[in-house]
């Protein structure tokens, strides 16, 4: 069977349809690859109807429901309206070329790599989704979800490798599977406090390390392997500030450089040292073990040549830890001089055979 015009493409007679369900195109017909359309009776398309049929274009009837498992898995598709899909199974859409907004108000399932491997950069979700399959919208180019707040469940890898960026909000998320968000520029996130399951690597690759703010008792924050990972707010400080203290000699040490609380004084200016969330190792947590290496002051030297501290969670603290470093003054080296004036005798040595003269 030749291909027929695409406005015709609705014609029962290249389509196989039973029962409102579309199984694809009729044996032996070879489609060109341009548009379709479902005709309005069809309200289920049948697993691996088109897979692998290049079609431009799909239009969907009102009453289409359910798109079966790989019903249209690598066909070519950029264009395809879902305004009325409720199931979206296995890989129904992956594959394609759909780009910009993906309206998906009524979907209720949306199963593992339902529209993964395409190029949209929107999703728009009902009310009615509460699952998302493992990697169900993952590699995209996705920059907002509207909206995640009645998710409960992220699968797997479900929207890894996309452009999600800023804060996010999951306020009602209680499992959140491995690798989950990882691979995109998320800053921060708001987690449900009932979060009771969320696997490794949910924020990794995310270019730094991802602020998460819950209640939850499930969480701890991460370093994770494949590159940053999450920390907890309330787990890590903002800022470490260093005060350089200089001290006197003291009487009750007779004389002695030693520390002398009352004259101690600021013998340089702070310094301040920011937990850095882009950089790998950079964020500076309450009760783990930091190291410092004192600066040069001239005049001074400092009491520890390497000081080792654990910044201590302080009420009111603002995230801000106060670490002094202790100074005393320098201790002149002796100095060797050598008075030219002096007359040298010639001195024989003999080593191995060998004559040295001075």
């Amino acid at each position: 069977m030749e291909p027929s015009d695409p406005a015709k493409i609705a014609d029962e007679s290249v389509l196989h349809i039973e029962n409102g369900t579309l199984y694809g195109f009729v044996e032996g017909y070879h489609h060109d690859g341009s548009a379709i359309v479902i005709p309005e009776d069809v309200t289920e398309i049948a697993p691996r109807a088109f897979e692998g049929i290049a079609i431009s274009k799909v239009t969907l009837p009102l009453g289409l429901e359910t798109i079966g498992k790989r019903a249209f898995y690598a066909a070519g598709i950029r264009e395809i309206n879902l305004d009325t899909v409720v199931e979206l199974r296995e890989n129904a859409l992956s594959r394609n070329k759909l780009s910009g907004t993906v309206n998906l108000p009524k979907v209720k399932v949306m199963e593992p790599y339902a529209l993964a491997d395409n190029e949209i950069e929107v999703v728009n979700l009902g009310t009615d989704l509460t699952v998302l399959g493992d990697f169900a919208l993952a590699d995209n180019k996705i920059k907002a979800v509207n909206t995640l707040n009645n998710i409960t469940e992220f699968g797997t890898g479900a929207l890894q490798n996309n452009k999600l960026f800023g804060e996010i909000q999951l306020p009602r998320a209680e499992k959140i599977g491995a690798s989950a968000f990882a691979g995109n520029t998320i800053a921060a996130v708001t987690i449900n406090d009932d979060l009771k399951e969320m696997g490794k690597n949910v924020f990794a690759r995310n270019g730094r390390y991802v602020v998460v703010t819950t209640k939850s008792l499930l969480l701890e924050s991460e370093e994770s392997p494949m590159g940053f990972g999450h920390v907890l707010a309330g787990q890590y400080l903002e800022k470490v500030t260093i005060h350089f203290m200089g001290y006197s000699k003291s009487k009750e040490d007779n004389g002695k450089l030693a520390p002398d609380e009352t004259t101690g004084k600021t013998i340089s200016s702070n310094i301040v040292i920011n937990s850095d969330f882009t950089k790998q190792g950079g964020v500076i947590y309450y009760g783990v073990e930091r190291t410092y290496i004192p600066q040069s002051i001239p005049g001074y030297q400092p009491y520890e040549e390497v000081i080792r501290y654990t910044p201590v969670k302080q009420p009111n603290d603002g995230g801000n830890y106060q670490l002094n470093v202790q100074y005393r003054l320098a201790v002149d080296q002796p100095t060797i001089r050598v008075n030219s004036s002096v007359n040298f005798q010639f001195v024989d040595f003999f080593y191995i055979g060998c004559k040295f003269v001075l």
